[in-house]
């Protein structure tokens, strides 16, 4: 059916929900009219066919826009995405940036890296693609148990022409080296009893969001076999807010010669845990 767009914005208005958001669905409004954010408004009057628009809002309540669109924008770069992997989150673009300046602030030239839990690529694609611009060489090597989600971080690698090592590895189980400077991770971290929204639980897969009791089960995987590492230097990992004394537990007891550094995210809570050689 043919509408004004100022029409069409405001009978999508009657779709927001604890579950969807207006930004979310003005997303969907630029992308499926190919608009820029100011003509929601220079256009209001034009007209459209928002027949395609309406069928995909009436599913973005139950299924998120990211997958209904197949890609998310992250640290200004497109990652596909699919229901085999994590939609990449704002508060992991704070984990890149902390990484990016423990490098910096050391003077790094060459570095290794080790992902645990590759999911999209998000991560270890835009390490190796912000590092490059900054003309450090970096040798990245990316692990996830699912293989389905590494055919996903593939072809964002190749997409945005990124080098990437992916291993298919529970954890370490498969690495064959262990000569990395740094290791990152967003493992699954949410507790079993944990509340999470219903469009999360519904689509998201739960591998990548669901530990143990504890939510500590993938942490004590990795500091449990640490000490393998024998050049390494640093961890950079986003965690729950619950589990912060868990983890600094673990760390004493794997890995004392590390100083921990727990940080915020953007909305206030403990977000990322960062661990420093002495």
């Amino acid at each position: 059916m043919n509408k004004k767009l100022k029409d069409i914005i405001q009978e999508s208005k009657k779709y927001i929900t604890e579950e969807l958001s207006f930004e979310e669905i003005k997303w969907l409004l630029k992308d499926i009219f190919s608009l820029e954010e100011y003509e929601l408004i220079t256009k209001s009057n034009d007209i459209f066919d928002n027949e395609k628009f309406m069928t995909l809002l009436k599913k973005a309540n139950d299924v998120p826009v990211s997958y209904l669109l197949g890609y998310q924008d992250f640290y200004g770069y497109r990652y596909q995405v699919n229901k085999n992997v994590l939609i990449p989150r704002n508060e992991t673009e704070e984990l890149i940036n902390y990484c990016l300046e423990y490098i910096k602030k050391n003077n790094y030239k060459k570095i290794k890296i080790l992902e645990i839990g590759t999911g999209s690529g998000c991560i270890c694609i835009t390490l190796n693609k912000e590092l490059n611009k900054l003309n450090i060489d970096n040798e990245i090597t990316s692990c996830d148990i699912s293989n389905e989600a590494l055919k996903v971080a593939k072809q964002n690698a190749l997409i945005l022409n990124s080098n990437i090592n992916f291993i298919e590895s529970d954890v370490f189980s498969n690495l064959i080296n262990y000569d990395y400077d740094l290791i990152i991770s967003n493992p699954p971290y949410i507790e079993k009893n944990e509340f999470v929204s219903k469009r999360v639980l519904n689509n998201e897969p739960h591998i990548a969001l669901f530990s143990d009791e504890t939510g500590l089960e993938i942490y004590q995987k990795m500091f449990s076999q640490i000490n393998k590492f024998y050049n390494l230097k640093a961890m950079f990992f986003e965690i729950s807010p619950c589990i912060e004394q868990g983890l600094e537990l673990l760390k004493n007891k794997y890995c004392p010669n590390f100083n921990s550094q727990y940080k915020k995210d953007i909305n206030g809570f403990i977000r990322f845990a960062i661990y420093l050689k002495d």
